[in-house]
């Protein structure tokens, strides 16, 4: 029994270690839920960016995912960009948050029920 227990676990961080992203995988479901629809704020288009990668890969990985939040991405860094020029002419930043806030909630609606 111990040795089946053993190669069961084995098994799945085998799985685990070799994740594979394609849009019906019941384990890249999981890491949605866990990086994208858990997660109920970011500060920084890179905070969002990282949670991303780690629940749906790269967009090299599944581009299926990433051409679905393809819009709200580059509105993302569009807007990144306009509020760090801000920041270098004396505005605070806090708009970077509530920036990032809104547009990583119209990434979660495309991931989560």
């Amino acid at each position: 029994m111990k040795e089946y227990i053993k190669n069961k676990l084995n098994e799945q961080f085998k799985v685990y270690q070799k994740v594979d992203y394609s849009l019906n995988n019941k384990h890249n479901d999981e890491l949605k839920r866990r990086y994208v629809c858990n997660v109920l704020s970011v500060k920084t288009i890179e905070e969002g960016i990282d949670l991303l990668n780690n629940a749906i890969g790269t967009k090299n990985q599944n581009p299926e995912d990433w051409d679905k939040i393809q819009k709200p991405i580059q509105m993302w860094v569009d807007i990144t960009k306009q509020l760090r020029q801000e920041i270098k002419t004396g505005m605070t930043g806090d708009s970077e948050v509530d920036e990032s806030n809104t547009w990583w909630s119209a990434i979660q609606s495309t991931f989560c029920k």
